[in-house]
């Protein structure tokens, strides 16, 4: 399999190396970067062509309001951004090398994890890819990219496989790896401060606090209080309570209607 992280950051490293040259790189000098992944033909002319091609607008801030309000998918991401990143489009052909996982199979899989078996670690992160994605594609009010957001849930999954190896646990895996990795994503997103535009309104901060409250509330499997939310959305706990506020009277509105 790819290794996806370092393969980023070549791709990332070379991209710089050709932005300052002073001369134009040939397609075996740019490939020989990459000589150690073993890619296949069909990837070598993917990277080529997108390192070799001007990209405008990678910037997200660079790009108009309206920019994508033709293509843009109702996930929030348009086909665009898969097209011009050849991370993105590895995994979907890497995706669709894999053999379907049936639910059968997947439950013998989380047999085997907990009991132990650790080659059952890279089955399972194989079974989840497609999910991991499709859990990425909901975080439409990230201006993080969908393939760093698809990478912090596969780590995030990947540590919680390790976590289970061996744990002997009866648990519904289905949903405690679906949760880690949404908490891994949206952890990345308010980290990095990768929050869109309107995530500086009221109506963004608003959709913020309620999906960590969410997050949160699931993994504690309790009420969370105020102090736990700031710390969260790293946002001051009188600025806060004010969100809360509104929220509740929206709440109130909406009830009463």
């Amino acid at each position: 399999m790819l290794d996806r992280a370092k393969f980023k950051e070549t791709l990332e490293s070379v991209a710089e190396i050709i932005r300052t040259a002073p001369e134009p790189m040939t397609e075996e000098e740019i490939l020989d970067y990459f000589a150690d992944m073993e890619l296949n033909e069909e990837q070598k002319k993917l990277v080529f062509a997108y390192l070799t091609t001007p990209h405008e607008n990678d910037g997200a801030e660079e790009k108009p309001e309206d920019a994508n309000s033709d293509s843009e998918e109702p996930d929030g991401f348009t086909e665009a951004e898969i097209e011009v990143s050849p991370i993105l489009q590895m995994y979907l052909d890497e995706l669709s090398e894999i053999p379907p996982c049936s639910k059968v199979q997947e439950d013998k899989l989380y047999e085997q994890l907990a009991a132990g078996d650790e080659t059952s670690i890279k089955k399972l992160a194989d079974c989840w890819l497609g999910r991991v994605l499709d859990l990425a594609k909901k975080h439409r009010n990230a201006k993080a990219s969908l393939e760093d957001i698809v990478q912090e849930g596969n780590m995030g999954l990947f540590l919680k496989l390790r976590e289970l190896l061996g744990s002997k646990s009866e648990v519904d895996y289905r949903s405690l790896l679906s949760d880690c990795i949404e908490k891994s994503m949206w952890d990345f997103i308010v980290e990095s401060g990768e929050i869109a535009d309107e995530g500086n309104s009221v109506v963004g901060k608003m959709s913020l606090v309620q999906e960590a409250k969410k997050i949160l509330e699931e993994q504690y499997d309790r009420g969370v209080t105020t102090q736990e939310l700031a710390e969260y959305t790293k946002m001051p706990e009188e600025e806060l309570q004010g969100v809360l506020d509104l929220i509740s009277k929206a709440a109130g509105r909406t009830e009463g209607e």
